[in-house]
């Protein structure tokens, strides 16, 4: 009788990224971020990254990305916040969004905090986008502030947490 568990294995990895990946990484962040063109004021500050400002990221922050075969399909960046680490440019090809890639970006982080003691996993998310906020919720993730961005009045993003 023939072994299927290979095909019953998850075809998404993630890992630390490395440095000669830096470009890839930009393009699906690059892509990714396109999306939010219009939906959000201020713009995100993605379009001003370069695969230059990027690779100088590696060695001072934490960069894992999500394969699937040799493809990065997706990213997130993380750093210490006290004694939480903070969540940012998670970021999945349009083509592979719904697939699960954010969740498992996510659960790596939050892996990483517990690996390090930390008490708490920290992110930012912007207040129209609604999907967001429940996929950050659906992965325990609660809210804990809003804020506003420099030049503001009124609010322009949440504070969630994910205890530990």
């Amino acid at each position: 009788m023939p072994d299927h568990s290979a095909s019953l294995a998850d075809p998404f990895i993630v890992r630390p990224a490395v440095l000669w990946e830096a470009a890839e990484i930009f393009e699906v962040y690059q892509k990714a971020f396109e999306q939010l063109e219009g939906r959000i004021d201020p713009p995100t500050s993605a379009k001003s990254q370069t695969v230059e400002s990027l690779s100088k990221s590696f060695g001072r922050v934490g960069i894992a990305v999500c394969v699937l075969g040799e493809t990065i399909v997706g990213c997130v960046f993380f750093k210490p916040d006290g004694n939480g680490l903070y969540l940012y440019r998670l970021a999945v090809s349009p083509f592979h969004q719904g697939k699960g890639v954010a969740k498992r970006l996510i659960a790596h982080v939050v892996d990483q905090a517990r690996v390090e003691g930390r008490e708490f996993v920290a992110l930012n998310v912007r207040i129209p986008l609604v999907d967001n906020q429940r996929l950050f919720q659906s992965a325990g993730f609660r809210e804990v502030s809003r804020h506003c961005h420099e030049g503001y009045d009124e609010e322009t993003f949440i504070r969630m947490e994910y205890s530990l």
